[in-house]
Parts: C-alpha cells; sequence; structure tokens
C-alpha cells in the first residue's frame, strides 16, 4: 500500500516466548489504514523477515484525525515459538491450525453416557453376589 509508513513506539525483546513485542503506529495519508496483510508485510520487510505468518498483529485503533493508527504486533523468530506462545483461536485465525470439526450434540451425550455405563461394572457384580 503505498503512502504508509510505519514508526515502532516500544519494541521489546521477550527471549522466553522467543519473539519481539512491539507497539506500531501506521501512517497512511488520506486511506483508511487497509488490510492487515499490507501492514504485516511492511514489518516482515522492517525485520528481515521471510515468513509474514510469524508476524501477528491486534488492537489496532484508528486515532482521531484518521491519519494513523497504532496496535500491538508480536514478530516470532520460529513457527514453533508462535504455536507453543499464541492461544488456539488465534492460530486459527492465522491459518497456522485446522479448525476441529464440530460434533453434534448427540453424538456427545450418547459417547458420555456409554462411558458411564462401562464404568464401575466391576462394582455392579459385587452388589449382585451380596445380594444373593
Amino acid at each position: 500500500m503505498s503512502g504508509m509508513s510505519l514508526q515502532f513506539k516500544k519494541v521489546n525483546e521477550n527471549p522466553i516466548f522467543q519473539r519481539k513485542e512491539c507497539i506500531v503506529k501506521v501512517f497512511h495519508t488520506g486511506k483508511h489504514y487497509g488490510k492487515l496483510e499490507d501492514i504485516k508485510t511492511a514489518i516482515c520487510q522492517s525485520f528481515k523477515l521471510k515468513d509474514p505468518k510469524l508476524v501477528v498483529l491486534y488492537g489496532f485503533e484508528s486515532k482521531i484525525g484518521g491519519n494513523a493508527s497504532e496496535g500491538f504486533c508480536c514478530v516470532y523468530k520460529t513457527m514453533d515459538a508462535l504455536k507453543i506462545a499464541e492461544p488456539e483461536y488465534n492460530q486459527i485465525r492465522l491459518g497456522v491450525k485446522d479448525k476441529k470439526k464440530p460434533v453434534s450434540r448427540k453424538q456427545i451425550k450418547t459417547t458420555k453416557n456409554k462411558g458411564l455405563k462401562k464404568f464401575g461394572t466391576h462394582v455392579k457384580k459385587e452388589v449382585a453376589k451380596k445380594r444373593k
């Protein structure tokens, strides 16, 4: 996106999660800040990354006046570090992890009840022996 420039307010190195955490201010003259993909590619160029999936953006808000927006950014070193640190819902949004296929309510209940019937069968046999 032409007419867009980035400014990093704070850049913190987090060695535990193997990432860089930063507050990003995006200046976009006369336009909406556009797609987050454009911002991701610009951040990849500034941090010299090859894979834009290692960049996680969230919390972007437009500032009053409309020429700038500000948000939070995490830049991971490896994909394994991203999978460990990011929550599951965010990994699904990023396309790193596949969404689970939904299971019907009826199927959940039947598997639960089958498990209850199997549990404690030896106890039922002992009770039946005592009654005789």
